[in-house]
């Protein structure tokens, strides 16, 4: 079962109601995030990025993260942002320190 804080932010990206249900009824226990993203027909590019936020953020919170927490984060800078408004939405960090980076295209 998700969190309320992974939850709210399903529901405020507005993933479809049925995909929010699967996601809370089938938690991920393996490996391999975007096969069990397919096993539950969550195929569309902006459906798969909304779900990996939300496992994100539902696992800092189930991890311990809480107020005064201090978050390292690496990766894509839309991602970092998602997941830095949202935490300090909730009331559960205080720093937030982003390693930054940009995909370069190959020649």
């Amino acid at each position: 079962m998700l969190n309320d804080i992974a939850l709210g932010h399903l529901q405020k990206q507005g993933l479809k109601a049925v995909q929010v249900e699967r996601l809370q009824m089938n938690l991920f226990a393996g490996d391999d995030w975007a096969a069990y993203l397919d096993r539950l027909g969550i195929c569309d590019e902006r459906h798969r990025r909304i779900a990996s936020e939300a496992g994100l953020l539902d696992g800092l919170v189930a991890k311990g993260a809480s107020k005064g927490s201090e978050i390292w984060f690496c990766g894509p800078a839309g991602l970092a942002e998602v997941l830095r408004n949202r935490l300090r939405s909730m009331g559960t960090m205080t720093r937030f320190h982003q390693e930054a980076f940009e995909m370069r295209k190959a020649w």
